[in-house]
């Protein structure tokens, strides 16, 4: 018996790491190109660079955002297994270490949830069916999507068996401690699955084990306070609420969070009709009941939501749990304990007119009847079919469409690391941009790169206002989430992006050819300031709120803005282009009339135009304009773009919609701007308000910078500088909880500039600067986790004393 136990958790294991590998061909990586390599495997890397440089528990993240609190990337998990599992294998790529874990993992977690079904005794066949359906779920397209949905159901698992077979709840308090660092959003989930299941299983004195079971869960959100209480606070600090929550409907008919769906549980009718059958059962019928209400009340899905949106996503960890009454269920039928009554195709009835797709449910319903009568007549085998087959369709239907990154393409992504003309760059001091992958190569991370682009669900709200409101940059992604570096010159120069990396010919005003293969570009700007200088060019804050926001940009490239200066004097250089447009190369699908100062665009596809301007600009020139009366945005994304710089207004239907109504581009040549090339989005709309401004490019000598030399050290910022005159010493690092700033060995008080960066006043004279991050609410997360662990330790010692007295008494 053992042996063929053994020989079942073989194949398990083996079917768990070959669905996988069979999902996508060769010439592509297990992994989906935005969320998968952009997101999580890029920001592992960042992670992994952050301990390296500043230890196990790092507080900053230099690499992306302009710097960030490192507890902004929390959501993605920074003491996940599979990152501390890389820190040992320094020389691995991300990408390997997170494939393979992850694979691993979804094996791992098919024999857990077969022993899970064998402890409720289940036969093989069944039990084996489960697991398959089990494989075959959502579970299969969000390993190599969105890997935090899933990769903490190993813990829940185990936690279940746990549970199941009365083990020491210190092992579930660790457990649950794992599901939290791996996943905290999912957390909440987990435990009310928890819960369930020890309802379930405590039916007899059910209000003591959730007592005892919500005191563990407790202990482990506490062991975690190291983590979760400086993430509450980032996300506190950078409150997000862009996402659409329409009015939430009082019931869903429809078990949308059952079937099919890639982002819910992906699972088949015949999950959703146990449950409904399971509420004939004495022993699943209050198991049966939770879940039913759960699954189709919205206002359930908004509360695992952490009350952000009703999305399905929360109901992944629910999978274990409905595939285990599905076995039950059917286990029951086969012995002729449940059966179905005529009364039953109301419900089938009911679930096809609600849902979105009637023919596929209408179908899957007709297979389930199917596969209920051949359990009920004892045919294994075609039950057996029958029950994968529309498993197997809903997988491949979920799994096809996947964007998969192709092999070439992550190879030019992370090109970056080995580039011996990188290596050679001063880093320390600037930052670096990658212009090849607008929106996919945000979070690229390379050792010593900095970078101002970012990813990541706790945004900084400070930042990002300033990097596309203040700054007027070009929105190229359907969420404002999201900051992507598209060129815009003044940034640039503010921000210390000296260096650009690009496969394009194009090169934007001040920057020069610094190194040149047939693949690549390096291209190198002086002209920018640094990360961190003193200044003395100041003007007065209450006099830049005060201009038009081309004027703020101007004023940005010319001047320090802070309140510590008596400075009121703005010199507006400022110039309306007058907007004449004529137009060349026009694509056919592509009709543009100009009637009362508004373009009108009629494309039929995407098409494009060469625009030549009614003067030269040699300077700096802004574009804005407003777009209107859109015809097809209800179903798709519009977009323009204007020298490669894209523009994009999110559909209506958009999870987080950008709401960028207001399109501005601020362009430049390194000679000067006669055309422009603009490529319109397919549809029918209106460009009003059109406005051209321009202004020079103002060399960085005007400001009088005064340099700052930075020594090594495991500050954010740490080193010397003489200013020439009373001044600001000023960073482009942005303003957020948590820094501490020392002027010659004495703490200053930290000042914003440039309405959004660290800085101070600074006197004449030479100076040493120390500048050090602490993320909010860590200190007194480590005191309190080590308070619970020291508790836990010795409740284990506790524990084991009876034990130990035994032994003792025996020998």
């Amino acid at each position: 018996m053992k042996k063929r136990q053994l020989f079942i958790y073989i194949c398990i294991f083996t079917i768990g790491v070959c669905i996988p590998i069979v999902l996508h061909d060769a010439s592509t990586l297990f992994g989906s190109t935005t969320d998968y390599v952009n997101q999580h495997i890029q920001i592992a890397k960042a992670i992994r660079q952050a301990v390296y440089q500043q230890g196990f528990f790092p507080n900053f993240m230099d690499s992306l955002g302009a710097g960030q609190n490192i507890y902004n990337f929390a959501y993605y998990g920074l003491f996940r297994l599979d990152i501390l599992i890389s820190l040992l294998l320094p020389n691995v790529d991300m990408y390997t270490i997170i494939s393979t874990y992850m694979i691993c993992m979804y094996a791992i977690s098919l024999c857990l949830f077969y022993k899970l079904l064998k402890e409720h005794q289940l036969t093989d066949s069944i039990a084996c069916i489960m697991v398959l359906l089990f494989a075959l779920s959502s579970y299969s397209f969000q390993i190599h999507r969105q890997i935090l949905f899933v990769n903490y159901l190993p813990f829940l698992l185990l936690s279940m068996l746990v549970i199941k077979k009365g083990k020491s709840q210190l092992w579930l308090v660790l457990l649950f401690a794992c599901i939290i660092l791996h996943s905290f959003f999912f957390s909440l989930s987990c435990a009310v699955v928890l819960a369930i299941y020890t309802l379930y299983l405590n039916h007899d004195k059910p209000i003591k084990q959730l007592f005892i079971l919500g005191l563990h869960i407790g202990f482990a959100y506490l062991l975690c306070s190291f983590y979760l209480l400086p993430t509450g606070l980032a996300i506190l600090a950078n409150s997000r609420s862009d996402a659409v929550v329409a009015s939430i409907a009082p019931i869903d008919l429809s078990f949308s969070t059952i079937l099919y769906d890639k982002y819910g549980m992906g699972l088949t009718f015949i999950s959703l009709f146990s449950l409904f059958l399971a509420l004939r059962s004495k022993k699943l019928r209050i198991l049966a009941v939770i879940l039913l209400l759960l699954c189709c009340i919205p206002i359930c899905s908004y509360i695992l939501n952490f009350a952000l949106y009703v999305r399905p996503k929360a109901f992944i960890p629910f999978i274990p749990l409905v595939l285990l009454v599905t076995g039950l269920v059917i286990q029951q039928i086969s012995k002729h304990e449940i059966s179905w009554k005529s009364y039953d195709v109301l419900f089938i009835v009911l679930v096809i007119v609600a849902s979105k797709s009637p023919t596929l449910v209408a179908m899957d319903a007709l297979l389930t009847i199917s596969i209920l009568l051949c359990i009920y007549y004892q045919q294994q085998a075609l039950f057996a079919n029958a029950a994968l087959l529309a498993a197997i369709i809903t997988c491949q239907v979920n799994n096809q469409y996947e964007t998969y990154e192709k092999k070439a393409n992550y190879q030019k992504l992370t090109s970056l690391e080995n580039n011996s003309d990188i290596h050679a760059l001063d880093l320390e001091n600037y930052r670096f941009e990658d212009l090849r992958f607008v929106s996919t190569s945000v979070n690229t991370a390379s050792p010593k790169l900095k970078r101002t682009s970012m990813y990541t669900s706790i945004n900084n709200s400070s930042y990002n206002i300033f990097f596309y409101d203040v700054m007027m940059q070009a929105i190229p992604s359907k969420n404002r989430v999201i900051t992507s570096y598209q060129h815009n010159p003044v940034f640039a120069k503010l921000m210390g992006i000296r260096y650009l990396y690009t496969t394009k010919k194009y090169v934007p005003i001040g920057y020069e050819v610094y190194a040149e293969t047939k693949d690549y570009k390096i291209l190198e700007n002086k002209e920018v300031r640094p990360i961190a200088y003193g200044t003395s060019k100041l003007l007065h804050t209450d006099v830049f709120e005060k201009l038009s926001a081309v004027e703020k940009l101007q004023a940005l490239q010319s001047y320090l803005i802070t309140d510590n200066t008596s400075n009121q004097a703005y010199e507006n250089k400022v110039q309306s282009v007058a907007f004449q447009p004529t137009f060349t190369k026009q694509s056919t699908s592509l009709q543009l009339e100009m009637k009362n100062d508004t373009l009108l665009v009629q494309a039929k596809k995407k098409a494009s135009v060469d625009l030549t301007l009614e003067q030269d600009i040699k300077g700096i020139l802004v574009i804005e304009f407003d777009v209107e009366d859109i015809s097809n945005i209800a179903k798709q994304d519009m977009y323009i773009d204007i020298q490669g710089v894209r523009n994009k207004l999110s559909s209506l239907h958009a999870a987080y919609p950008n709401h960028n109504t207001h399109f501005t581009y601020t362009l430049s040549d390194a000679k000067e701007l006669k055309k422009l090339h603009l490529t319109f989005s397919e549809g029918n709309y209106k460009l009003t308000n059109i406005q051209l401004h321009q202004f020079e490019d103002v060399s960085i000598d005007q400001l009088h910078l005064d340099t700052f030399t930075q020594i090594e050290s495991d500050a954010v910022l740490e080193g010397t500088i003489t200013m020439q005159e009373d001044g600001m010493f000023a960073t482009s690092l942005p303003m957020q909880d948590g820094y501490q700033l020392y002027v010659d060995g004495k703490k200053l008080t930290i000042e914003t500039v440039n309405t959004t960066f660290v800085g101070t006043k600074l006197s004449k004279g030479s100076h040493t600067i120390k500048l050090i991050y602490t993320p909010p609410g860590k200190p007194l997360g480590f005191l309190i986790s080590g308070c619970m662990f020291i508790i836990l330790c010795l409740k284990g010692v506790w524990e084991r004393r009876p034990y130990v007295q035994h032994r003792q008494t025996t020998h």
